[in-house]
């Protein structure tokens, strides 16, 4: 049945593209921040452990979370990738 499997990994290559976009949309940037603007201190406890559910909606919304997170705290930028 290769319509099926072709058809199988199109949607899986098309989700894993969708978390990829989502993680550039929001690590690659770095926030341009006024000087004297006072920062809330973004909580990272708050995005947790992913716990491995299979729903795609379920991983998309804590990715989602979690690079606002990055963002937020300033681990974004070009200058910033590295290991």
């Amino acid at each position: 049945m290769p319509g099926i499997m072709e058809a199988v990994e199109h949607h899986r290559d098309h989700m894993h593209e969708r978390l990829l976009c989502l993680i550039r949309e929001h690590v690659s940037v770095c926030l341009s921040i006024l000087d004297g603007t006072k920062l809330r201190r973004a909580e990272h406890s708050a995005v947790g452990k992913y716990d491995g559910l299979a729903k795609f909606g379920d991983l998309e919304k804590w990715l989602t979370d979690l690079v606002v997170v990055f963002e937020v705290s300033m681990y974004g930028g070009l200058d910033l990738d590295k290991e």
